[in-house]
């Protein structure tokens, strides 16, 4: 089992932190492993930043050291995003609005990241689970 650190984009931090959005989309350049713990910091395409609670601007530029973080275990992963069979066994999950979502989801985030509907090469997409 790694740790990772990576920046995570601040669309998608509270999601992620709520429970709302339960996976993540990364280039697998780390070797990825089912267990490993991601310490995604949040990042505004910039630079790291904190929530400060200012109405208007609730964020402010931080070191690293000091921005916003949340720690997820990944509980699954898959490369095979054209099966998206594939993705729901290996999360365990069966046909249901569950993973109905997920896949839709899962679609949304890729469009909406890489302007396309399939998974870049060296791509892979992680279950997680937030554990702190």
């Amino acid at each position: 089992m790694k740790n990772h650190e990576l920046k995570l984009d601040i669309r998608y931090f509270d999601d992620v932190k709520y429970g709302k959005k339960n996976f993540e989309i990364r280039n697998n350049d780390r070797n990825f492993k089912v267990g490993d713990i991601l310490e995604l910091k949040r990042f505004d395409g910039s630079g790291y930043v904190a929530d400060v609670g200012v109405l208007g601007n609730p964020y402010m530029p931080v070191d690293k050291e000091h921005a916003d973080t949340i720690k997820v275990r990944i509980k699954w992963m898959s490369r095979h995003l054209d099966d998206y069979n594939k993705i729901l066994e290996d999360a365990g999950l069966s046909f249901s609005i569950e993973s109905v979502g997920l896949t839709l989801a899962i679609e949304y985030v890729i469009n909406d990241y890489f302007h396309t509907n399939t998974l870049p090469d060296g791509y892979v997409v992680l279950g997680i689970e937030v554990i702190e």
